[in-house]
């Protein structure tokens, strides 16, 4: 449980003049999101499957059968890890770089309040994403053949190496998303590696959100362990999981064949690994462990009938780096992480820093109670 001193050094920090000092560089995917609730019936309303298990289990009753699901549309918006990122990052007043695929030649409409927000470069075409949502998870069917397309020599093409390094000397975090959906990310990292590390002009936070790496080939796996090892001298880096990516990360490092997460696992990989700390969130807690601190974990509030659930892990990671910004310490970032993703979740938009302090206000009065 979150002390008094905690919670009073982040509304300290957060109330700094001018919010928070430092830049985040976010790269490099994009895509369109297309949000949707699955029919069970044609009701008015209608029922919507409300779990990923009651509708594989609808699906079951039809084995080589043809079925036909209706649709009801949500939203339709920007997607992906890294524009997600930044939008949530900018909300809280942070200054932001993103690039990545948001149209090209010409950025698409969707990514234009994007655009007005932070500082977009786009490099390829956006990639395509149906999101079936359900009460607790979501099933998200991505077209993302133009990330094909999204390698090192690309970035240099499109922005040329010096813009490249002089944006990541001007930044104190560094977000590396969705480097599951790039199918040529460690290309990325191979590049970074050779011609931006010798031009660093500061260790920098290089945070991982490594996406679902289920596609991911042990070989790939393999390459990115690799190269963390090689980045580990020029930037500290954080890995951001949720419990399946936690999974399949251990299960790759060790070629183990683990099948339920626990707390242990998050310990003993970021002792083993060439990482400064690694974070796990779930749907209402989160945890981490830093090499030279021990493990921390926070509990948080679940949202039964949530408005949103893609997103939610971008904004847990934008309320992370916030902290990273503000200088806190681990609990504290991953307290701010929850409470990001908490109002997303809940609302359907980012949260700025006035709702976090408000939130944190109404927490301190529970001590005077």
């Amino acid at each position: 449980m979150l002390n008094r001193n905690i919670l009073e050094k982040i509304i300290t920090a957060l109330r700094v003049p001018d919010g928070p000092s430092g830049r985040v560089l976010v790269g490099f995917d994009g895509y369109v999101d297309r949000i949707v609730r699955l029919k069970k019936n044609q009701r008015d309303p209608p029922d919507y499957f409300e779990s990923i298990g009651e509708f594989t289990d609808f699906l079951r009753k039809y084995p080589d059968k043809s079925v036909d699901i209706g649709l009801r549309r949500i939203n339709e918006k920007i997607g992906g890890n890294g524009p997600i990122l930044a939008e949530s990052l900018a909300a809280k007043n942070v200054n932001v770089y993103c690039i990545g695929a948001f149209g090209y030649p010409e950025i698409l409409d969707v990514f234009k309040p994007l655009a007005n927000m932070c500082s977009l470069v786009s490099v390829e075409q956006a990639a395509f994403t149906l999101a079936m949502e359900f009460n607790n998870a979501k099933i998200m069917l991505g077209e993302n053949d133009s990330f094909d397309n999204i390698t090192w020599d690309r970035l240099k093409e499109i922005m040329g190496e010096e813009d490249i390094l002089k944006k990541i000397n001007e930044s104190e975090i560094f977000c590396f998303t969705n480097w599951s959906g790039l199918s040529k990310s460690n290309d990325i990292l191979e590049g970074l590696v050779k011609y931006v590390y010798p031009g660093l002009n500061s260790k920098k936070v290089l945070f991982f959100d490594l996406s679902d790496p289920s596609c991911k080939t042990v070989e790939q796996f393999d390459d990115f362990f690799k190269l963390l090892t090689e980045l580990s001298g020029s930037f500290d880096i954080t890995l951001g999981l949720n419990t399946k990516e936690m999974l399949l990360v251990y299960n790759r490092f060790f070629q183990s064949d683990e099948e339920n997460y626990s707390d242990n696992m998050v310990m003993k990989l970021v002792e083993a690994m060439p990482v400064k700390e690694i974070l796990v969130h779930g749907t209402d807690w989160a945890a981490a462990s830093e090499r030279t601190n021990k493990f921390t974990q926070i509990k948080g509030t679940k949202i039964t009938n949530p408005r949103y659930l893609t997103g939610a892990g971008d904004n847990f990671n934008a309320g992370f780096c916030l902290g990273k910004l503000c200088n806190l310490d681990l609990t504290a970032c991953l307290y701010l992480g929850n409470i990001s993703a908490f109002y997303y979740v809940k609302t359907g938009i980012p949260a700025v820093i006035s709702d976090i302090a408000g939130y944190i206000e109404n927490e301190l009065k529970t001590f005077d109670q």
